[in-house]
């Protein structure tokens, strides 16, 4: 059998019309990815609260309750905290060392 014989069978009337039709191909819209940050509708979707979370932003800003700290006040606060984290981290040092001198003084009390 040759390429024109397997050709010739294919292309035959009772092979054709045994054959299912060929199925039209779907046609796909492409859009643009909407960004959810900015398309509330979106948002609301993929996260439900978002809404409920701009009403109270919105609530806030009407109301004017957004806490405005001066540079003195937040100076303040920055030193505080300052002072009482170097308070811990001499005492987690001299913890250290406590223990490391102890460790020393172990290890050579029992010298093997």
């Amino acid at each position: 059998m040759t390429n024109a014989d397997v050709s010739q069978i294919i292309n035959s009337n009772e092979i054709q019309s045994s054959i299912n039709p060929a199925k039209a191909q779907p046609t796909r819209t492409r859009t643009n990815k909407k960004n959810p940050l900015q398309n509330k509708v979106l948002m609301a979707k993929l996260n439900p609260y978002s809404t409920v979370l701009r009403a109270q932003r919105a609530k806030e800003t009407a109301t004017g309750a957004k806490k405005t700290i001066s540079k003195k006040q937040r100076r303040v606060f920055r030193n505080a905290t300052r002072k009482e984290l170097n308070k811990n981290y001499a005492k987690v040092h001299d913890s250290v060392e406590a223990a490391r001198a102890n460790y020393t003084r172990l290890m050579n009390e029992t010298k093997l």
